[in-house]
C-alpha cells in the first residue's frame, strides 16, 4: 500500500482545517480521515508542516494538495506554503461538493470540506494551479478594484439621476463621482 498522500484543506479567515486521505486506499468515511485545525497565518502554516513532520510526512510522501477556490484567503495561503509540499491544486468549489453529495455526505462544516477536498484530491488528482507572476497578479488585482470602482460610479450616478430631495445627499454623490 502506497505511503502517500493527498492533503485537503479547508480556508478560512482566520483558521484552516487540514485532512489526510492515504492513496491506495478506497475508503470514502471522511470520519476516519485525520484531520487538524491551525491558524491562517504564517506561524500556522508552520505548525502545519511541524504537525506533518510529527506525522512522518514530508514533501516526498504529498501526491497533492487540494482545496477550494476562495479567492484572495486560498491564493494567500498558497502563498505562505511556498511549495513546501509540492504543487497546490486550487479547485472550483462546486467539483468537491457535487464529490461529497455523491459520497452521500450531507455534513457541513470546515472540517468535512477539508476531508471532502482531501477525497476528493485522492480520487481525482485535480491538475496543480498555475500561479501568475506577481506583476500579472497586480495587474489582474488593479483591473478587479477598477471595475468595482467603474460599478460604484455607475451605481451613485443612477442615484444622483433618481433625484434625491436632499441637497446635502446630492452633494455627496456628486463629490462621489468625482
Amino acid at each position: 500500500m502506497s505511503n502517500t498522500f493527498w492533503i485537503g484543506s479547508d480556508i478560512a479567515k482566520k483558521t484552516f482545517w487540514i485532512a489526510l486521505a492515504k492513496v491506495g486506499e478506497a475508503d470514502t468515511d471522511w470520519t476516519k480521515l485525520r484531520h487538524h485545525e491551525f491558524e491562517h497565518t504564517a506561524q500556522g502554516v508552520t505548525a502545519f508542516l511541524e504537525w506533518l513532520e510529527g506525522l512522518g510526512i514530508g514533501k516526498q510522501e504529498v501526491a497533492g494538495i487540494c482545496l477550494e477556490s476562495t479567492g484572495r484567503l486560498s491564493y494567500q495561503w498558497a502563498m505562505l506554503l511556498d511549495e513546501r509540499l509540492g504543487a497546490v491544486s486550487i479547485v472550483n468549489p462546486a467539483a468537491p461538493k457535487a464529490f461529497g453529495t455523491s459520497l452521500g455526505i450531507r455534513d457541513k462544516s470546515d472540517r468535512v470540506d477539508a476531508c471532502v477536498c482531501a477525497l476528493f484530491g485522492r480520487m481525482k488528482s485535480p491538475a496543480p494551479t498555475i500561479f501568475r507572476s506577481p506583476k500579472s497578479q497586480e495587474l489582474c488585482e488593479q483591473f478587479r478594484c477598477y471595475l468595482a470602482l467603474d460599478t460604484q460610479r455607475t451605481a451613485n450616478e443612477q442615484r444622483l439621476n433618481d433625484g434625491p430631495s436632499s441637497q446635502s445627499v446630492r452633494n455627496i454623490l456628486r463629490k462621489v463621482i468625482n
